[in-house]
């Protein structure tokens, strides 16, 4: 398994969990470097706030990424 990332790749911010999940989940599962979900919203050209509505509906059907 990879190890987790850190930091953001493109603004170097602190990643939670969730925002690791999030980028696993939508760009790539085994990725090693990661977004935040302010630049993960930037690059799809919507809000945190769908990302954060997503990872709410994930985390209750149980997804993996978010334990």
């Amino acid at each position: 398994m990879t190890k987790d990332p850190e930091f953001c790749f493109a603004c170097g911010a602190g990643l939670t969990r969730d925002d690791i999940g999030m980028y696993r989940k939508a760009v790539n599962r085994s990725a090693e470097e990661c977004l935040c979900l302010d630049c993960l919203a930037k690059k799809y050209n919507t809000t945190r706030a769908f990302f954060e509505e997503k990872i709410e509906m994930l985390k209750s059907r149980g997804c993996s990424l978010f334990f």
